[in-house]
């Protein structure tokens, strides 16, 4: 059983007591100290929530971040803060942030995480039990790759390629408007139906198109589909 959580603090007396309430839950406590870091670790390794310290970085970097956070990991995402405006707690929680608590108000962490675990396991349980069998459907085929929309994945060279679910999204997105230079807030609002204005960076972006060359290029550096267009965005260029 999976009970790794996230939690990016520059505060070592926080992570500390923190900790020592996981411990006692049996759960582990991976500590990170900045954002990007934050990214790193989600991609590389599971973890079923993430505990953030809003006092780690400026809201701009957190909003966006989280909103990365939200498209890889399907858990809890606590924010702790000593004081955060209404307007300020709208758009983390529009960012998808589950709960906002005060660091004096710290020790709710454990009893809050709990009930949210169970609302996401309840809501798991709930979509196994209705989710059907894919069926064959449509299938788009260029050079080596084959994109299959109904069963949601790709493969290149008949070889299977792991895509989280939003990667997958991008990259037919991008195919339905390939040889189209898109700038990042129209990627953002068509893949994410997010508004730039709200989430304050486009950061999110420019990390997903990253990992999806890795994936999908031969050479990620020079990639031959995934272009960027300096200046404007990107474009899925297939000739």
């Amino acid at each position: 059983m999976n009970n790794n959580f996230l939690l990016l603090t520059q505060d070592n007396e926080l992570y500390i007591q923190i900790t020592k309430q996981f411990t006692e839950q049996q759960w582990f406590v991976h500590h990170v100290t900045t954002a990007t870091a934050t990214i790193t670790e989600l991609h590389q390794h599971r973890f079923i929530g993430v505990i953030w310290d809003l006092r780690t970085s400026n809201l701009e970097t957190c909003i966006g971040t989280i909103a990365v956070i939200r498209q890889i990991m399907n858990g809890p995402i606590v924010c702790l803060t000593n004081e955060l405006s209404f307007k300020d707690k709208l758009r983390l929680y529009k960012a998808k942030v589950d709960d906002i608590i005060l660091l004096t108000e710290e020790a709710l962490l454990v009893p809050v995480i709990k009930q949210r675990l169970w609302n996401y396991n309840h809501h798991l349980e709930a979509s196994s039990k209705t989710k059907e069998e894919p069926k064959t459907g449509k299938v788009i085929r260029f050079d080596d790759l084959e994109i299959n929309y109904d069963r949601r994945h790709l493969k290149i060279r008949g070889q299977k390629i792991d895509l989280t679910p939003k990667e997958f999204k991008l990259l037919t997105y991008l195919y339905e408007h390939k040889n189209q230079v898109l700038s990042r807030e129209q990627i953002l609002n068509g893949v994410w139906q997010y508004d730039i204005a709200l989430v304050g960076t486009s950061r999110m972006v420019d990390i997903h198109i990253s990992h999806l060359r890795d994936k999908i290029e031969k050479h990620p550096k020079k990639p031959q589909y995934l272009k960027t267009v300096r200046g404007f965005g990107y474009m899925f260029v297939l000739e």
